[in-house]
C-alpha cells in the first residue's frame, strides 16, 4: 500500500492502482508516486507507473486495466491520452 500521509487528498484511482502495484515497483518509482502526489501530479506519476509496467512486461493485477480506464477518461492533455492507450494496448494480465 502506497505511503502517503493525506490519503483524501490524492485522485481515488490514482490511489487504487498504486494500491494495486505498490508491491511492482522498484523504490524510485515508489518515491516518484509519493512525490507526485504531494506536489498534485500524481496522475501523472500513474501514468509513469502503468508505462513502466507495460514496458517490462510485467504481469498485473486484476483491476488494474479497470483503473487505468478510469484515469484515461478523466484526462485531456493529448500526449497523456496517447501514451495511456499505449499503456492500455500493452499491459500483461
Amino acid at each position: 500500500m502506497i505511503e502517503i500521509e493525506d490519503r483524501a487528498s490524492i485522485d481515488s484511482d490514482v490511489l487504487a492502482l498504486a494500491d494495486l502495484v505498490w508491491g511492482l515497483l522498484p523504490d524510485n518509482l515508489r518515491l516518484h508516486v509519493v512525490e507526485g502526489a504531494e506536489v498534485g501530479e500524481e496522475v501523472s506519476a500513474a501514468i509513469d507507473v502503468l508505462d513502466y509496467l507495460a514496458s517490462s512486461g510485467i504481469v498485473v493485477p486484476d483491476g488494474v486495466r479497470v483503473v487505468a480506464e478510469r484515469i484515461l477518461s478523466q484526462i485531456s492533455f493529448e500526449p497523456d491520452v496517447l501514451r495511456l492507450k499505449w499503456v492500455l494496448l500493452n499491459l500483461k494480465k
